[in-house]
């Protein structure tokens, strides 16, 4: 295992080097210490479950890794799903986190797409259909896409729904959006229907 006193630089957390260049030009060099502490055990694809003050770098501590996972295994994303899955509360928040991934992943070529209630399905589907490398989802439209049909193209039993890499779940604290446990029910209901292996990655604000 890294010493993690000695991690004060981006360039020694073993991060692709588009992710890299990407930080640079946002004029980030140094990792904060949730990040210092959590990107090398999700880059070593093990759960997490991380605690920091608002403004500390969060979104950063696990969208990095995530996007060097999916850079290092380089696939298609299948139809109608995607590779990793993060799940939001709110859609401000799941906005917010879907321009992270963008931001640090622009040198990388990934896709991705952010669905929320509250709009019409029609472009939600649209960007679903082809599908998406990183998909950023509130549980409750995600759920409506799913029993739709919409989101998923293999939901027969026995097979397993096509997200593939990694699950983020990103709560808000309790006066932004809905407590903990229902959006941990919601993903569990999710991940129970579609029988899906995951690796969970947890940040709460």
């Amino acid at each position: 295992m890294k010493d993690l006193n000695r991690l004060t630089q981006f360039t020694d957390l073993g991060l692709d080097k588009a992710l890299i260049k990407a930080l640079a030009e946002k004029g980030y060099a140094s990792p904060t210490p949730i990040q210092a502490q959590a990107i090398p055990g999700v880059m070593a694809g093990r759960d997490l479950l991380g605690v920091a003050q608002t403004g500390t770098g969060k979104t950063a501590a696990f969208a990095l890794p995530i996007l060097h996972r999916l850079a290092a295994d380089r696939k298609a994303a299948p139809r109608r799903g995607c590779r990793c899955l993060v799940l939001a509360p709110t859609r401000e928040l799941a906005t917010q986190i879907g321009e992270s991934f963008k931001t640090y992943g622009r040198h990388l070529g990934m896709s991705t797409a952010v669905i929320f209630g509250g709009v019409k399905y029609g472009a939600q589907i649209k960007a679903l259909a082809a599908g998406i490398d990183v998909l950023v989802a509130t549980p409750g439209r995600l759920l409506d896409h799913i029993q739709e049909k919409m989101a998923v193209r293999n939901a027969q039993p026995g097979r397993r729904y096509p997200l593939s890499l990694s699950i983020g779940i990103v709560p808000g604290d309790s006066a932004q959006s809905q407590d903990l446990e229902q959006l941990l029910h919601q993903a569990d209901a999710l991940m129970y229907r579609h029988k899906q292996d995951r690796r969970l990655t947890r940040s709460v604000r």
